[in-house]
């Protein structure tokens, strides 16, 4: 490993101190045949490999006796010629780096983890998860197109999104992510909204009746008074997202009837 990856493994200092809980070592890939190259060695020796992301999951993941992948030398970015609603995007992306980028197209993740500003393509998708525009697409899973994945042994694989869940799990050994085709929206017309709410009951039966009614928001997300004042927004229970434009009336309307019907108020949304 040293041989082919040189100043881009690191062994921990005397072990850190952690015993048998450390890590081997972590390895930094620059790209996918550099991670079927790790996995072969590993497999050829019997080590497991521990794909590392931004650290924003709860609990750790035991790594004693592992090699960690981390994936900070690839972020590389992929966006098509044209407008065809996806983009590939390399484990090591931040969600909100992606984001960012996309919003320059003004397009837009169909869905990202509200952990943005840390947490790495690779890391979210292997974790799964509910996020920001999941009020419209769903989980995570349900917008990958694809993804490349590296099998111990060093085989890369192509899987269709439906089937990504067979591979991956928190701490898993059994496939490592090194690219991804993520589903994407056009964002150039957002809508903001925000309304306020005395009570939680209220605030929960707004959520319900939304549901119910099926008002076609993008993104719906809610506040405490404690992080409404934080932010200084409100004194209230909050709900507040996002609508594509083109849906304006239709969202209005079920929003208004919503928010009166529970005694809420609308709310400037910033």
């Amino acid at each position: 490993l040293e041989k082919t990856f040189k100043d881009r493994i690191r062994r921990p200092a005397q072990n850190n101190g952690t015993g048998s809980g450390s890590a081997l070592a972590s390895v930094l890939p620059l790209h996918a045949g550099e991670v079927e190259v790790l996995s072969k060695i590993a497999e050829r020796h019997s080590i497991p490999l521990v794909a590392e992301g931004g650290g924003t999951a709860p609990g750790s993941v035991a790594v004693g006796g592992r090699l960690l992948v981390r994936f900070d030398l690839m972020r590389g970015v992929r966006l098509p010629d044209h407008d065809e609603g996806w983009v590939e995007a390399e484990p090591g992306t931040p969600w909100l780096q992606l984001e960012d980028r996309l919003r320059l197209e003004n397009v837009s993740l169909a869905v990202y983890p509200t952990s943005a500003p840390r947490a790495t393509v690779g890391g979210w998708l292997a974790t799964d998860g509910l996020g920001v525009g999941s009020f419209e697409y769903g989980w995570l899973r349900e917008n990958v197109l694809s993804a490349s994945i590296v099998l111990p042994g060093g085989e890369r694989r192509e899987v269709p999104g439906e089937e990504i869940g067979a591979f991956l799990a928190p701490g898993s050994t059994e496939g490592i992510i090194v690219g991804a085709r993520l589903r994407t929206r056009r964002a150039d017309s957002d809508v903001p909204f925000a309304a306020g709410f005395d009570t939680i009951p209220d605030l929960a039966g707004a959520v319900t009746d939304l549901l119910e009614a099926k008002v076609p928001l993008w993104h719906l997300a809610l506040l405490n008074p404690g992080m409404a004042r934080a932010r200084s927004l409100a004194e209230d229970y909050m709900i507040f997202g996002a609508y594509p434009e083109e849906r304006r009336g239709e969202v209005e309307e079920g929003l208004r009837g919503v928010v009166e019907s529970r005694g809420g108020h609308p709310l400037a949304a910033a």
